[in-house]
């Protein structure tokens, strides 16, 4: 594996703005020892044994916003886990309360684990959970309703290859002209337009399934939702062995060139990169461009001192109000986050989740859940974002209309080798990264 410390690979400035929430996937490493003690995959808490095959953790608006039927739309977003290797592959969907609102077992009979992304990859302005096997399994990748109904499944590299998959969704490949919390309408903005102006607006936008290798190399495959794939590369050097984490999103901060708001203009830099960390044998995080063909290496910078000699996982999404997202990095084994601004890879924050001796891993996500910046303290009116699809950033475009949640969003965090069930730890976005504003 290339471990240059160059901080950046320089390239022409990219304009851009971002809104992404429901594209942010963690990956899931499990340790193979117990914490403190006890059989593998078991830990000892207050002298109770426990399950620590952790958790995957992504977000997304999964189901109907209880909302006026309006043109604008509103968006809650609901947290989806999946369960780590030892009890039958489950995924559980949460409310912002922590309360279950759905289940679906997606491999029956599967102990090895799954990872979870949640995004649009259909183009039916639904949200679709994407799952695959964490660990032990044929590279398959699978795509479901929140119902758990199967609408696709495929492998995406040789049979041969049994080291587990990590899964991120994004809008790498220009498949939609701005961000959006599902990558094009919602689904109340969908029947809004619909029976107000009677104009179909499902089927017009669709984001990008990426998966890469867990274990044993640094392959990274881009594919749209049925299998049919738009990228393959190597993150690393060919010869790296350690497997990549993966999230997407776009951490440009200014639109393209010459961009003026207007329906059906597209802003390519607005377009996802895929953000791949190291797995293992060194902090290392790079960043590519894949929308104009081959995968284009923009960004390329240790998280943490190279002489470290362990992975990270990565996770990515504004929180701050500039337009851009921070990329969130995980040392594994330990709880620690540093968040880097992501055009320029400066570090803007270091975090510690858990005590030093509770977690040797965290999974992360970004989600809108808080709306801290909406509505006052204490109120119960549930967070929700308006959603203008054509206008993805803090500029007001020319009905009025500002988008700022987008940039907004929360950072969650669960244990990867923690219990099975375990409440997410959220930090808010606001006028400083989510980190910053504490739980």
């Amino acid at each position: 594996m290339s471990q240059s410390s160059n901080s950046k690979v320089h390239r022409a400035p990219r304009l851009s703005v971002e809104c992404l929430e429901d594209r942010i996937t963690p990956v899931f490493l499990t340790q193979p020892q117990a914490l403190t003690g006890g059989l593998p995959g078991f830990s000892t808490v207050n002298g109770v044994s426990q399950n620590t095959g952790g958790l995957s953790i992504a977000a997304g608006d999964l189901y109907p916003d209880n909302v006026p039927n309006q043109a604008g739309a509103f968006v809650e977003n609901e947290f989806v886990v999946g369960f780590g290797p030892g009890p039958e592959s489950q995924v559980g969907i949460f409310g912002r309360d922590g309360k279950l609102r759905g289940s679906f077992t997606p491999f029956p009979g599967f102990t090895g684990g799954v990872n979870v992304a949640v995004g649009d990859v259909l183009g039916d302005s639904r949200a679709e959970i994407i799952v695959t096997p964490a660990s032990n399994a044929l590279p398959i990748v699978a795509v479901f309703t929140p119902q758990g109904r199967l609408l696709s499944a495929f492998m995406v590299m040789t049979p041969l290859y049994t080291g587990g998959l990590n899964v991120a969704v994004g809008n790498v490949l220009g498949g939609i002209g701005a961000g959006g919390y599902n990558g094009g309408f919602t689904r109340e903005e969908q029947d809004a337009y619909q029976s107000l102006f009677g104009v179909n607006v499902s089927n017009q936008f669709k984001q990008e399934i990426i998966v890469g290798t867990s274990t044993l190399s640094s392959r990274v495959v881009v594919t749209d939702g049925v299998g049919n794939v738009q990228r393959d590369f190597f993150a690393f050097d060919p010869l790296y062995n350690g497997g990549v984490t993966l999230t997407a999103a776009s951490v440009d901060k200014r639109r393209d060139p010459g961009f003026t708001f207007q329906a059906g203009q597209e802003d390519t830099a607005s377009y996802d990169e895929i953000i791949v960390g190291a797995a293992s044998q060194a902090p290392l995080v790079r960043v590519y461009d894949v929308w104009q063909g081959g995968a284009n290496l923009t960004q390329n910078f240790f998280a943490f001192p190279a002489t470290i000699g362990m992975g990270v996982n990565v996770a990515a999404g504004p929180s701050d109000f500039i337009r851009g997202a921070e990329i969130y990095v995980n040392l594994l084994g330990t709880s620690i986050i540093r968040t880097f601004d992501g055009e320029t890879q400066e570090q803007l924050a270091q975090t510690q989740v858990f005590p030093p001796q509770y977690s040797h891993g965290l999974n992360m996500a970004t989600g809108f859940f808080s709306n801290t910046t909406a509505f006052p303290a204490g109120t119960t009116v549930p967070p929700s974002g308006f959603y203008d699809p054509t206008d993805d950033s803090t500029f007001f475009n020319n009905f009025g209309v500002d988008n700022p949640d987008f940039l907004i969003q929360d950072l969650v965090v669960v244990s990867a080798d923690g219990p099975f069930f375990q409440q997410p730890r959220l930090y808010t976005g606001g006028l400083n990264p989510a980190p910053l504003n504490g739980p």
